[in-house]
């Protein structure tokens, strides 16, 4: 009888050992499940003003650049999230997502990468468990359609130019030609149509914002937008240029630097243009100025932080000995047309 007792305590104790195991080392739920709750759950928890249902997807020890836990509350109280209110996840690797809360009734759509982990069987969001870091700013970049004959363009052309002697360093504009001498060599109708195929005088800041005209209000904002660029913070960065320069060609590498960014859809972009030509606009007689001479770009796929790439471009005629490589990271999600999310994310230049 005793040896029986002793086989049954025996039995029962390797039945609740067995049971702690899968307890201490299987994950109660897996990562697809706790992204799925968060998306789905969230929106209900947002939705009926839950706030703190919601932060209990989130770690008691989260940050994220600075960002805690309750500063992420505050953010979710100050709106009332209606119906609309849409919660996705795009998979930047294992554990790290790209997070998108929007809500087109209170008009909120924002984006910041996040980082779960697993705590006592559950899944959580923790952050990047960093302080906020010093990023350098922004380089601001403004691409202008413009033409010789154009009887607006040259107040256009004026306006960065005077910009650009305000902030030498930080700015940087860039001029297509249409329909003159000055076209560039190999056809820009690609990027003209990308944004819409507009009418000269437009430019374009930052890849994002497009303004046409020589109205006061249009020229007046010139400096407000650029101004602001100046601002941003720069998520990416160019190093490490290395280029020759052959009579017809100019070939090279960079590398691409990144912190905590999405990097979908990112493309290169390079370019020559030449700071001045002897060319003239029909009206005031001004010399044409910062004249894209030739440009290219390819797409940056699934790249680590630091990566080196090579650039090619290829001239019909010798640039002159004014003449500069500017080269810039791009969102494009569809080469074809501009859409909400695109614009550019820094740009560096180089005489050649």
């Amino acid at each position: 009888m005793k040896t029986k007792i002793i086989l049954i305590l025996s039995i029962a104790w390797l039945l609740l050992s067995c049971d702690r195991f899968d307890r201490e080392f299987s994950p109660q739920v897996t990562i697809n499940e706790f992204t799925e709750s968060f998306v789905n759950s969230g929106k209900e928890l947002l939705t009926n003003g839950d706030i703190a249902g919601f932060m209990a997807f989130y770690s008691s020890e989260y940050l994220n650049n600075g960002t805690t836990k309750t500063d992420l509350e505050n953010y979710f109280l100050l709106y009332d999230w209606s119906e609309s209110v849409i919660i996705s996840l795009s998979q930047i690797s294992t554990l790290s997502f790209n997070v998108t809360i929007s809500d087109a009734t209170i008009d909120v759509h924002d984006t910041w990468v996040d980082f779960a982990r697993m705590e006592s069987g559950n899944y959580f969001w923790i952050g990047n468990g960093s302080t906020p870091i010093d990023l350098p700013k922004q380089i601001a970049i403004a691409q202008s359609f413009t033409g010789l004959w154009c009887s607006n363009c040259p107040e256009a052309a004026a306006e960065l130019q005077r910009i650009e002697s305000l902030y030498p360093d930080n700015f940087i504009y860039l001029k297509y030609h249409m329909s003159d001498a000055l076209q560039m060599y190999n056809n820009f109708s690609d990027e003209h149509a990308y944004y819409g195929r507009p009418n000269p005088p437009t430019t374009i800041f930052q890849g994002q914002q497009i303004l046409t005209g020589t109205s006061s209000a249009v020229l007046s904002a010139y400096q407000v937008v650029v101004e602001g660029i100046l601002t941003d913070d720069a998520y990416i960065t160019i190093e490490d240029v290395t280029f020759s320069v052959g009579d017809l060609n100019v070939e090279g590498s960079v590398s691409i630097f990144y912190e905590d960014f999405d990097i979908n859809n990112l493309y290169l972009h390079y370019l020559v243009f030449e700071k001045e030509k002897n060319n003239t606009y029909t009206h005031g007689g001004a010399k044409a100025t910062n004249v894209v001479r030739a440009r290219g770009k390819h797409l940056l796929d699934h790249f680590d932080s630091g990566e080196r790439f090579n650039f090619e471009l290829e001239l019909l005629e010798q640039v002159d000995d004014n003449a500069y490589l500017v080269i810039w990271v791009q969102r494009m999600e569809n080469t074809s047309g501009f859409s909400e999310g695109d614009g550019i994310f820094n740009a560096i230049k180089i005489k050649l």
